[in-house]
């Protein structure tokens, strides 16, 4: 993914972990490693953790809005480690069962960093203590249905955890460009989760992206942001300019929209 914070083309880029005392998962990649770690030559942050932005009030509103529909199309770009992916899958079976599950999966999550897709296919996830209790609190006490760990010991004290078939069944994890993959996605009954990346892209990329994502979305379809790209710090233009000026529009549900 074209996800360039400058006007500088710069093939090199190298990675950094990030602290992620509050975070379960981060990491910085910048542009070049002579231009330091200085914020004009970020290149993109990689920082991600379960049901983050409202996602469990976002899959309730869609489970009953796609009540009657037998198939929705579900894709997540830049889904870094997939704890994204992993959280809709978590919300949906443990609120809906395996036929509800079967409605929304399998998830096609997709992210521009090959390193991000090669730790999220490994099955393995780092998760810090509050996301563990978020994983309870919204799968009714079901954490150990879908995660397990060699330890044996106090779960909030382990951070290492591996994912159980069923979330590494529902996920169909690729390196991908959301500048691209837009054009795969399916015009009816479709979700695409776009979240907190927006502000990475250059304008010009955030102008095609919305719009192609407007053109390709028909019947029954909703775009999903989060919170940093209404915030935009890098530039101070909230994704909403673009996505208004494709023709998107509000939700009742904060960061969903719908065509």
């Amino acid at each position: 993914m074209n996800m360039q914070i400058s006007p500088i083309q710069n093939k090199f880029c190298y990675n950094k972990p990030v602290n992620t005392n509050f975070k379960a998962y981060g990491e910085v990649r910048y542009l070049s490693a002579s231009g330091g770690e200085t914020l004009g030559n970020v290149k993109h942050f990689t920082t991600t953790w379960l049901n983050r932005d409202r996602l469990p009030e976002i899959m309730v509103y869609f489970t009953e809005k796609y009540k009657n529909v037998p198939k929705v199309n579900t894709h997540v770009f830049g889904c870094a480690n997939g704890s994204e992916p992993y959280s809709i899958v978590m919300l949906v079976h443990s609120g809906s069962g395996m036929e509800g599950l079967k409605k929304f999966a399998p998830i096609k999550a997709v992210d521009c960093d090959a390193g991000a897709i090669y730790r999220a296919e490994s099955g393995i996830i780092t998760l810090e203590p509050f996301e563990i209790g978020d994983v309870e609190k919204y799968t009714n006490g079901r954490f150990k249905e879908y995660f397990f760990s060699d330890y044996d010991q106090n779960k909030y004290d382990i951070r290492k955890w591996y994912v159980e078939p069923i979330l590494r069944n529902n996920v169909r994890f690729s390196v991908g460009d959301a500048l691209e993959e837009y054009k795969k996605v399916e015009p009816d009954n479709s979700i695409v989760f776009v979240r907190n990346m927006w502000p990475y892209l250059n304008i010009e990329d955030r102008f095609k992206l919305a719009r192609g994502l407007y053109s390709q979305f028909d019947k029954n379809c909703h775009l999903i942001i989060g919170s940093f790209d209404l915030e935009d710090l890098l530039r101070g233009r909230p994704v909403e300019e673009f996505l208004f000026d494709a023709g998107f529009k509000k939700t009742p549900v904060q960061y969903v929209y719908e065509k």
